[in-house]
């Protein structure tokens, strides 16, 4: 194929062309990133044509993975500490694989503290309070003490068993879900 497209690029700029792959360095890492957009894009574009979109496949997917009934909707948190004084919870809503903006929020911590895990309380009873419907699963940037708090709390306000609580360990990319072996995930987001 590759003499074929420099033959094909030759014709169409009336000139040469010279096709390089590079192997190491910048350039492989950033052909690579752009395979992996390629494929993605691809099988997209196949799955659009097929029955649902990506988005929708990778949620049902996961829900089975999970063992849940499934990942229509998901809700994740996670705590940001503005230039060190302004606190912040974000929310961010996921409808069938895909980002739901209009239900994205941010809470601004009330309290005077600076523990992640205090904030994230605060903003996520802030949140429980304006809710109309449940999602699959709550999803929270941290690992066991951010889900045994937060399901402490939900506990505390008669809240518990409403959805799925989990907590991704990034650093360690480990999810934690009550009452489960902790699931180590691929970084290259496979199981």
């Amino acid at each position: 194929i590759g003499q074929q497209l420099e033959d094909w690029l030759k014709e169409r700029r009336n000139g040469a062309v010279e096709i390089r792959v590079p192997i190491r360095g910048e350039l492989a890492t950033l052909r690579a990133l752009a395979d992996q957009n390629a494929e993605m894009q691809a099988q997209r574009a196949f799955d659009k044509r097929s029955s649902g979109n990506l988005e929708k496949k990778s949620a049902t997917e996961c829900a089975t993975y999970l063992e849940v009934e499934s990942l229509d909707t998901v809700v994740c948190f996670d705590m940001a500490q503005l230039q060190g004084n302004e606190k912040v919870g974000a929310c961010i809503t996921l409808r069938n694989g895909r980002p739901e903006k209009k239900n994205y929020r941010t809470y601004k911590v009330k309290q005077d503290v600076f523990d992640d895990l205090r904030m994230m309380r605060e903003s996520i009873l802030r949140w429980l309070k304006r809710q109309k419907e449940w999602p699959d699963i709550l999803l929270l940037d941290g690992g066991e003490t951010h889900l045994s708090t937060i399901n402490n709390a939900l506990i505390e306000n008669d809240m518990d068993g409403k959805f799925v609580v989990a907590a991704l360990a990034k650093r360690e990319e480990t999810l934690y879900i009550d009452g489960r072996e902790p699931i180590i995930l691929d970084r290259r987001g496979r199981v």
